[in-house]
């Protein structure tokens, strides 16, 4: 994986630092503001290049038929799994050289449309212990690329976040295995997968150091209501899967800070709303975040389906993080057109969809110079970054890279050279092709932003 240096850290700070004010909106120069993506750790070593990891599991595959009927809970620790289970890691995708073995792996079921639908599924690994962490990592995410031909999109979405400064998983390409039983020495293939950094404690302590603040996943949650509890906010005897699920602190469960950002976000006046709300919230943060939203053009998050991110208690404002990107970049959902998808409520101007409310996006949108930087923030990563300049020389790159990888995985459906190549350069499909969607998205944004500078 190629490094992409962050280019405008017109204010630099080491994230961990305690005690870090932002400064207001009114202060902050435009440039969005890096919260340190560099991270020298030792997963660096891990994302650090362009290549394709091999992976071998060892696991009882029957453990992963799904029944609908059982919900969403498919975790299996190493209590239920045999002492065999394994994860067997080489460094290259031809399996030479000496690989990396972790015994006693836990390993579970993830994802939406992908869970139920496809054979290829995505995973979240589990390392058991201290001793046995993989570069340090106490998880790692293998998405299986689901529905994306071009099998770069969640990639190309997490490389433009890292541009961004906005804190977000680093990723790396990897064939997967199962261990075959009947024949040792040749695994079953399942595909191209993404090796995705979990968003966890290990996350934040690299970027922000200690101590780690309440992270919450948001699997559904509007935002839009005063919460009354913390019961009824973040889960329900009808909904096992809460919708605000705390991911950090599991040993000091207070979500008290969530609950009053949230009462704070939908109760204060529009006249206190500016300054008000920049003691709960990284204002300027979130809006770079929802730039890159933007032009992306992705659909399965909060702006429309109000999920896939998480918010992170950084010093008592919460800032956004974002999860799983698989829909972006061209991808069309329920008729949505994400090319003319309009930046300040985004939905198509020449359909009927409409979203519900979403009070962390309209709220803010309410503040002439939030949505004045919001403005910016798509006009400077217009010129830096989401251009055809930058953009489609890494996409040939990527394509040269995985496509023997690519056309060898006939997990979920046949994909030919052609498959891959519509899927980068074709215009009008669905979903669109990626250099197309960069370019005509592009020039639907610029158009609404390009008289932005003074």
């Amino acid at each position: 994986m190629k490094k992409i240096s962050v280019l405008f850290m017109s204010i630099l700070f080491f994230s961990g630092c305690s005690g870090y004010e932002p400064p207001s909106l009114k202060e902050l120069p435009f440039k969005p503001v890096s919260y340190g993506n560099e991270v020298d750790d030792e997963a660096s070593e891990l994302f650090g290049g362009d290549g394709i990891y091999r992976i071998v599991v060892d696991i009882a595959e029957d453990l992963f038929d799904i029944d609908s009927s059982d919900g969403l809970d498919y975790t299996y620790t190493a209590g239920d799994l045999s002492s065999s289970a394994s994860f067997v890691f080489y460094d290259n995708e031809d399996g030479d050289g000496e690989p990396q073995t972790i015994q006693g792996i836990g390993m579970r079921l993830r994802g939406a449309g992908s869970f139920y639908d496809e054979p290829k599924h995505s995973y979240t690994i589990l390392f058991p212990g201290e001793d046995n962490r993989f570069y340090g990592l106490a998880s790692i995410k293998l998405n299986s690329l689901y529905g994306d031909n071009s099998f770069m999109r969640e990639k190309l979405a997490c490389d433009f976040f890292h541009f961004a400064g906005i804190p977000s998983s680093r990723t790396a390409y990897a064939r997967l295995y199962f261990f075959n039983e009947a024949e040792p020495d040749t695994p079953d293939y399942k595909g191209l997968y993404l090796i995705v950094e979990d968003v966890n404690q290990d996350f934040f302590e690299s970027r922000f150091g200690l101590p780690v603040g309440n992270c919450y996943q948001n699997n559904g949650c509007e935002l839009d209501r005063v919460p009354l509890n913390n019961w009824e906010y973040l889960s329900s005897p009808a909904n096992p899967l809460p919708l605000l699920e705390l991911v950090t602190n599991p040993d000091d469960v207070d979500c008290s800070d969530i609950i009053e950002s949230t009462g704070i976000l939908n109760t204060t006046p529009p006249g206190l709303f500016e300054e008000t709300i920049q003691d709960y919230f990284c204002a300027y943060e979130l809006f770079s975040a929802f730039a890159v939203n933007s032009l992306t053009g992705m659909i399965d998050a909060y702006w429309f389906n109000p999920r896939n991110f998480y918010l992170y208690n950084y010093y008592g404002r919460f800032m956004w993080i974002p999860l799983d990107l698989n829909s972006s970049f061209g991808v069309m959902w329920a008729g949505f057109d994400p090319v003319i998808a309009d930046i300040y409520a985004f939905q198509p101007r020449n359909t009927q969809i409409t979203r519900g409310e979403r009070p962390l996006i309209d709220c803010f949108m309410q503040v002439p110079g939030f949505v004045d930087y919001y403005r910016k923030s798509h006009k400077y990563f217009i010129e830096h970054y989401f251009n055809e300049e930058t953009l489609y020389p890494r996409i040939d790159e990527l394509k040269v890279l995985i496509l023997n990888a690519v056309l060898d995985d006939d997990m979920y459906q046949v994909v030919t050279e052609q498959d891959i190549t519509d899927a980068i350069e074709a215009d009008g499909s669905d979903p669109q092709g990626l250099k197309a969607f960069i370019r005509e998205r592009k020039g639907f944004v610029w158009s609404e932003v390009e008289n932005a500078y003074e």
